[in-house]
C-alpha cells in the first residue's frame, strides 16, 4: 500500500493516487467507491474540492487518473506546470482489510504561470467534510512544503478566500506570511483572495 516516495506522518500517510490505483488490480473497485464517497460528501455540502486536479468533474476514477498523470508533464494542457497530486489516507482502527480512509487531497504545482500567480498558487488542498477540525491540513501542508523543498524550490506562494477562515489559520500556521489581497473572478463571483508566501530555507 505505501510505495517508496510518499510522505508520512503520525497517523495519516499522503499518496500519490496514480502510484497506487491500477484498473487491474484486486482493489480498484474499493478504491474508486471510496474516492467517489470522498467526492460525493464536497457536492453535498457545496463545497469545491481544491487542489484535487478537477475531482468534481467525474464520476468513474479513469479519467481523473488520467488527468494527474498527465499533469505531472511540463505544458500539459491542463494547468501548463507539472503537478504532483497527493491524497491523505487514514487506516480506520478496527479495519483489518481493505484500503483506508481518504480524509484529505493536496497538489503542488512544480512553478508559477501567470494563471496561477493570480489565483492558485503553488499548494492548493482539501479536507474531507466529515473530518474537518482535526489538524489534517496542517499536517498535509507540512509534509508537502518538505516535498517542495526536495524540489528544490526556495518559496511557495499560496491563496485562500479572505473569508475561509480554516485556511487562513491553516498558511499561518505553516509560516505564511501575508503579500497582498486582490480581486478576482472564481466560478462567476467576485472573491477577495488573500496571498501568502511560505520560505523554505
Amino acid at each position: 500500500m505505501i510505495v517508496e516516495g510518499d510522505e508520512k506522518m503520525d497517523d495519516i500517510i499522503l499518496v500519490q493516487p496514480v502510484r497506487i490505483i491500477r484498473q487491474d488490480s484486486s482493489d480498484y473497485g474499493e478504491w474508486e467507491r471510496e474516492i467517489l464517497a470522498y467526492r460525493q460528501e464536497f457536492l453535498e455540502k457545496g463545497d469545491s474540492i481544491n487542489g484535487s486536479r478537477g475531482l468534481h468533474h467525474y464520476e468513474a476514477i479513469e479519467g481523473w487518473l488520467e488527468q494527474i498523470r498527465d499533469c505531472a508533464f511540463d505544458n500539459n494542457s491542463y494547468i501548463g506546470v507539472p503537478v504532483t497530486t497527493f491524497l491523505a489516507l487514514r487506516k480506520e482502527s478496527g479495519r483489518a482489510e481493505g484500503i483506508p480512509h481518504i480524509v484529505g487531497n493536496i497538489e503542488i504545482r512544480h512553478r508559477l504561470n501567470p494563471a496561477l500567480e493570480e489565483l492558485g498558487g503553488h499548494i492548493g488542498y482539501s479536507v474531507r467534510p466529515s473530518e474537518r477540525r482535526k489538524g489534517y491540513a496542517v499536517r498535509m501542508l507540512r509534509e508537502t512544503l518538505a516535498f517542495a523543498r526536495g524540489l528544490g524550490l526556495e518559496r511557495v506562494m499560496l491563496d485562500c478566500d479572505a473569508d475561509n477562515t480554516g485556511s487562513l489559520k491553516t498558511i499561518l500556521k505553516c509560516g505564511g506570511v501575508f503579500e497582498k489581497d486582490t480581486l478576482c473572478e472564481y466560478r462567476g463571483k467576485q472573491i477577495r483572495n488573500r496571498h501568502f508566501w511560505i520560505s523554505l530555507t
